[in-house]
């Protein structure tokens, strides 16, 4: 993973700024999951758009119109292995597994920065 992105999306993460959200990137009240926190930076990049789907309260990004796992286009922008639901570097549960899970945003950042930091 780009360190760059990587400390934009810790830091977002730990930031208490964003409402922490699951089973999809994200949802019409403003929650996001962990990956959708990196879709908003991805956005903000010009790298993918959110638009809203009218039959959910789920917002869909990039060409897939993906809503629950990580776009391709930013997986790559991102230097990811290519996995939407993104499996860790050092093995075991998903992000996707670990936020939905109940993991905090905080406890996530961590494992991003203890596993992709060691790459």
């Amino acid at each position: 993973m780009k360190q760059e992105i990587m400390k934009r999306w810790v830091d977002r993460l730990r930031s208490g700024q964003v409402k922490q959200g699951r089973n999809s990137l994200r949802r019409g009240n403003g929650a996001r999951c962990c990956l959708g926190v990196l879709c908003d930076i991805a956005v903000e990049d010009g790298v993918v758009e959110w638009k809203y789907d009218d039959e959910d309260t789920a917002w869909e990004v990039g060409a897939g119109n993906n809503y629950a796992v990580l776009p391709e286009e930013v997986v790559e922008w991102a230097g990811m292995a290519s996995d939407g639901c993104i499996a860790m570097p050092s093995g075991g549960a998903s992000l996707v597994s670990l936020n939905d899970g109940g993991m905090s945003f905080a406890e996530i950042a961590d494992r991003i920065e203890k596993d992709w930091e060691l790459l």
